[in-house]
């Protein structure tokens, strides 16, 4: 078997969290898609969570692609697509994703947030997935990206869901970093 460092790491930061925890993860970006399958892996295949997928960074068919690739089910998540809009694809719900104009659409994204949350039960272990807050800050101001962040985690915390928020380790501005590692139950540096 292939040792995979990322991964391990991954699942050791995220075993033994409590019920609707939140978790900063700070990444190099060479070990970015490799951070989010072993979330992914993890969330979907060890705990049997189900989850709204936030991105901002990839579009939604190329994300599926890979998750099926890596027997990560799609079964057990919703998606808030953010980018494919404006590659041309229309918006709109269409199956288990709902596509956005574009990541500057802020208060929308957290309107689909919560239509999708819904739609996941209120008996299941849900979590939302932001992915990534470096790719919302192409889009939005610091202070938007900042008030985001504190909103869907104080929602996820009346909630209690939990929260996964990945950015990329030297596009993340220090101030953003401050502001989320005081929200946050956690804060994982992935290692290389």
């Amino acid at each position: 078997m292939e040792e995979d460092p990322v991964g391990n790491q991954i699942r050791r930061e995220m075993r033994n969290l409590a019920k609707g925890f939140i978790v900063l993860i700070i990444t190099p970006a060479e070990h970015y898609m490799t951070t989010t399958i072993a979330f992914m892996d993890y969330a979907i295949n060890e705990e049997y969570l189900k989850g709204v997928y936030v991105t901002a960074n990839r579009p939604y068919i190329n994300l599926m692609n890979m998750f099926k690739e890596r027997d990560i089910s799609p079964d057990n998540l919703l998606f808030v697509d953010c980018i494919s809009a404006m590659a041309g694809e229309k918006t709109g719900r269409r199956g288990n994703c709902i596509y956005v104009t574009s990541p500057l659409e802020l208060e929308r994204i957290t309107d689909y947030v919560d239509t999708l949350l819904d739609e996941l039960g209120d008996e299941t272990k849900r979590f939302i997935y932001l992915d990534s807050l470096s790719t919302f800050l192409l889009y939005n101001s610091i202070s938007s990206v900042g008030k985001l962040s504190h909103f869907l985690i104080n929602k996820l915390r009346l909630k209690n869901m939990s929260g996964v928020f990945l950015t990329l380790e030297l596009e993340a501005p220090t101030e953003l970093i401050q502001r989320l590692t005081v929200l946050c139950d956690k804060v994982v540096r992935v290692r290389t």
